[in-house]
């Protein structure tokens, strides 16, 4: 089994050759996608276990994960896109994968993977494409989640084009006991989603705070919780046990102290404004 990240800016050229940096891989995390694959191996493997796997009695076995940089064109098939808050995800997966799946769905009988028939004597159907949507959305969210949880939602997936060229492409191979051959199963991000997938696994120093806040003096950078405390009044304590549901203590409002972590640094007068209390001519405390 394995976990990888490669690009063709990260391969070793031949003799007698140059390597070709990607400019798009420059400056950034790229030696870390290899924990972020083996994150969302986990995530799905589990899925494949609590779902498909126990509900149907199947053996579905995630093998391996790898992102890299298209080279040539995506797979051909049929591609399912999801507008995401990350960016858009476009997914597809080899066929048999599919018929496998659709096999456990409506209890057809196991076959010896030698014995099943070519993908392309199945005839297609819409029971067939409903089940690609659903499944590649619900996977896209499961990497969604394993970039940062709790960020994806309830995805639908629609069919469409193939994506270009060139894109950032995760492929998983997986293993199955109705599958003749491991088979695959590809998401491949746009410029916007793979960019927060790097953001999320980027060191914390590395992840650069706004130009606007960089521009900010430390004054205006360090919030601070201020207390503002209208009142005190002391009273016997006799006349506390006496108090009862409806009694009125009379009191005068006056100054406020304005505290910082029950630190009395300010005083400041009260004011109505809007039908609010306001605090307003600070004054330092003495």
């Amino acid at each position: 089994m394995k976990n990888s990240a490669t690009s063709s800016s990260l391969r070793p050229a031949a003799a007698g050759t140059h390597v070709v940096l990607d400019p798009g891989t420059l400056g950034r995390p790229m030696h870390l996608l290899g924990s972020f694959t083996s994150q969302f191996k986990t995530a799905l493997a589990e899925s494949f276990r609590t779902g498909l796997n126990r509900r149907y009695g199947a053996d579905y076995r995630v093998e391996s994960v790898d992102i890299a940089r298209a080279a040539g064109t995506p797979p051909r098939g049929r591609w399912f896109g999801c507008a995401t808050p990350f960016g858009r995800v476009t997914a597809s997966m080899d066929r048999a994968l599919l018929l496998s799946v659709l096999d456990y769905r409506y209890g057809a009988p196991v076959r010896a993977a030698a014995d099943a028939p070519a993908t392309d004597a199945v005839r297609e159907t819409a029971t067939e494409e409903r089940l690609a949507a659903t499944l590649c959305a619900r996977w896209t969210e499961i990497l969604l989640d394993s970039i940062e949880p709790g960020q994806a939602g309830d995805l639908t997936a629609s069919a469409g084009a193939a994506p270009a060229p060139g894109g950032w492409t995760m492929t998983v191979r997986l293993a199955e006991t109705r599958l003749a051959e491991p088979a695959s199963l590809w998401f491949v991000l746009d410029d916007a989603a793979m960019g927060r997938l790097l953001r999320s696994i980027a060191p914390s120093r590395e992840k650069a705070k706004p130009a606007s806040q960089q521009a900010l003096p430390v004054a205006a950078r360090l919030p601070l919780v201020l207390t503002g405390r209208l009142l005190e009044k002391e009273l016997p304590l006799g006349d506390v046990l006496d108090l009862r549901p409806g009694d009125v203590i009379p009191v005068s409002l006056g100054l406020a102290d304005v505290l910082v972590d029950d630190s009395r640094l300010f005083t400041a007068a009260v004011t109505e404004h809007k039908g609010k209390l306001c605090l307003t001519s600070f004054d330092d405390a003495e």
